[in-house]
C-alpha cells in the first residue's frame, strides 16, 4: 500500500513511502479505510509537488484523517487530489458526459422507477433544483408548545425531495416562455479568481463533491444563470458586505459556500433550511457583513440569540461558546469547515 517498509532487488531493507500514514494506521488513530483514501490522493499529487510539500499534504491529511469520520475525509482527500491534479478534471468531465443519461422500466408493482446518470454539471441543477424546492418540516415543538400531530409532515426524505423534484418539472412543463425546462435554475460555483483569470485549475459547484473544470465554468456562465463565487490566494471569499439590516443576497450566497448549511456540529438541516444569523446583534449596533454573520437553522438561530450561546474567532479558526448552564467550564465548541482549505499546502 505504500505504508509498510519496501526490499530492494538486493533484499536490503528500505523506508515506507509514506511512514506518517503507516505509524498512525499501526497505532490505531486512523482506520486502513482512510489511509486508502490518503494514498490515492498522494499517488495524484506525487508528480506536482516538491518532496518537502508532499509530505506536507501528507501530514495534513493525516491530521484530518484523525479528526474527520471517513465520509467527511473522503470528501477533503477528493478536493485536495482536484486542486493539485487539475489537469485531470477535463477527461474525468469527458467520461462522466459519456456515461450519462436517464433509464425508466417498470416494476412488477406497477410502479415506474427512473434512474438518472449525471455528471457533475447536470448533478448541480438537479441538486440546487431539488434543494430550493424542497418545503421545511414543521419542528415537532415550537415556541416551547408541541405541533398538532395530525399535521405533521409524515414524509420520508426521498419522497419530499420527488415532491420538490416534480415540482420544478411542472413549473417549467407550464412556463409559456418558450424556453425548454421552464425557469432557470441558479447554481453557486466556487473556484479561485487566479484559476478563473489564468484559464486553468478547478472549480466546485455547491453541493456536488466532483469538480467541473475552468472551461465548464466559463461555458456554464454564457448560457445558464451560475454565480461563481471568487475566491482569494487564502481562500478567502472576495464579497463586502453592505450596512442594511439584513443580509443581502450576495452575502447569503457567500455564507452558504462558507458555511455549508447550520454551522453547530451534528447538524444536517440543508441550506434550504437556514438563516443568515448576526453574531452581534443588528439592533446591538452589529453591522450586516459576513465577518458578523453565520448560517444556523431555527432551532439553533433561536438557541443562539436567547440561549446565551457566544461566538468566538481565534485566527482562521471559529467556535460555540455554550452557556455555563449547559456547561459549567464554557468549553468551546469548534465550527468545521465545511469544504477544507489547502491552499497553504498548494503554494
Amino acid at each position: 500500500m505504500g505504508i509498510r517498509a519496501r526490499s530492494s532487488l538486493t533484499g536490503e531493507e528500505l523506508p515506507s513511502l509514506h511512514p506518517l500514514l503507516g505509524d498512525a494506521v499501526d497505532e490505531g488513530r486512523i482506520p486502513l479505510a482512510s489511509a486508502r483514501l490518503a494514498l490515492v490522493c498522494l499517488d495524484r499529487a506525487e508528480r506536482h509537488l516538491s518532496v518537502e510539500k508532499l509530505a506536507a499534504l501528507e501530514a495534513n491529511l493525516v491530521e484530518k484523517a484523525e479528526a474527520y469520520p471517513i465520509s467527511e475525509f473522503s470528501t477533503f482527500s477528493q478536493h485536495a487530489a482536484d486542486l493539485i491534479d487539475a489537469e485531470g478534471i477535463e477527461p474525468s468531465e469527458a467520461m462522466q458526459r459519456e456515461r450519462e443519461g436517464v433509464r425508466s422500466f417498470a416494476r412488477p408493482n406497477g410502479m415506474m422507477r427512473t434512474i438518472i446518470d449525471t455528471a457533475s454539471e447536470n448533478s448541480g441543477f438537479i441538486h440546487a433544483a431539488i434543494q430550493g424546492s424542497m418545503v421545511p418540516r414543521p419542528a415537532l415543538v415550537a415556541d416551547g408548545e408541541f405541533n398538532d400531530l395530525a399535521m405533521a409532515d409524515t414524509r420520508t426524505l426521498p419522497q419530499r425531495r420527488l415532491d420538490a423534484l416534480m415540482g420544478v418539472i411542472r413549473a417549467g412543463i407550464a412556463a409559456d416562455d418558450s424556453r425548454v425546462a421552464g425557469v432557470d435554475t441558479t447554481m453557486l460555483v466556487a473556484v479561485n479568481l487566479s484559476d478563473l483569470q489564468e484559464g486553468a485549475g478547478a472549480a466546485y459547484i455547491l453541493g456536488i463533491d466532483e469538480p467541473i473544470s475552468i472551461a465548464t465554468t466559463l461555458r456554464l456562465a454564457a448560457t445558464a444563470r451560475i454565480i461563481p463565487i471568487g475566491l482569494d490566494s487564502k481562500g478567502e471569499i472576495l464579497f463586502a458586505g453592505r450596512g442594511s439590516r439584513l443580509f443581502n443576497r450576495a452575502q447569503r450566497r457567500a455564507m452558504a459556500l462558507r458555511d455549508g448549511g447550520c454551522v453547530v456540529d451534528g447538524c444536517t438541516a440543508p441550506l434550504s433550511q437556514v438563516q443568515a444569523a448576526h453574531i452581534r446583534s443588528w439592533a446591538a449596533g452589529g453591522p450586516t457583513d459576513l465577518d458578523n454573520g453565520l448560517l444556523l437553522c431555527a432551532f439553533h438561530h433561536r438557541m443562539f440569540d436567547l440561549g446565551g450561546w457566544e461566538y468566538m474567532r481565534q485566527g482562521d479558526k471559529r467556535y460555540l461558546v455554550p452557556p455555563a448552564d449547559i456547561d459549567p467550564l464554557r468549553r468551546p465548541r469548534p465550527i468545521r469547515n465545511r469544504r477544507p482549505n489547502l491552499q497553504a499546502i498548494l503554494r
